[in-house]
């Protein structure tokens, strides 16, 4: 099914490739699923920490990274900029004020065994329109979620933890930045080094 509108959010830090790039997430909601995406970086969680970067040092590098797309992608800094928790429920309600319709969301396959614990009424778990991308290793469980599609794209096997530790790698000098390249759009990594980012304390 195409979409007008769909949401795609996530800590973003740093974005990579399997997020952003032509044949990740991003490229593949674009080509085959929607005409417009929403990323909206993660705000005020309790259960995630950033290391360090700044809300506006995320919003930086997720633009770099999809400057490419133009229009097509939009970076709702919303929870950035308010003490609203980012949680998908919260996020459903501000996507639904705003564009006055349920915008479909985007997740991998890992989250979606635990999403019936997420809301009691299981909006989310059933309500909600979700598209899935296929993390290896993580199929969807038969009956635990309805109300979605999945997304066919090339299994990602990068994440921003793994990138985060190559990334002090590089600043001890244990590590060229070169093998970074086909993880990290390269505007991203000059921006990341060009600000310390993500040095360890």
């Amino acid at each position: 099914m195409k979409h007008t509108i769909v949401m795609y959010g996530g800590a973003f830090s740093p974005p990579h490739l399997g997020h952003t790039g032509e044949k990740g997430v991003l490229g593949t909601l674009l080509s085959r699923v929607a005409e417009k995406v929403i990323l909206i970086p993660t705000g005020f969680r309790t259960d995630k920490q950033y290391d360090g970067v700044s809300g506006d040092d995320r919003i930086h590098m997720l633009r770099l990274a999809t400057e490419e797309y133009g229009d097509r992608v939009e970076v709702d800094t919303h929870f950035l900029e308010t003490n609203t928790p980012t949680t998908t429920r919260w996020q459903a309600q501000y996507l639904f004020t705003k564009y006055k319709k349920e915008i479909p969301q985007v997740f991998g396959s890992d989250v979606a065994p635990h999403m019936r614990s997420w809301e009691p009424d299981g909006y989310v778990s059933h309500v909600l329109p979700k598209i899935f991308f296929l993390r290896p290793g993580y199929p969807i469980p038969e009956g635990e979620v309805v109300n979605y599609e999945v997304l066919d794209c090339s299994p990602c096997t990068s994440s921003s933890t793994s990138i985060r530790k190559k990334i002090q790698s590089v600043l001890d000098g244990k590590w060229s930045i070169t093998l970074l390249q086909s993880e990290v759009h390269r505007k991203v990594l000059d921006y990341i080094f060009s600000r310390g980012l993500y040095r360890a304390e």
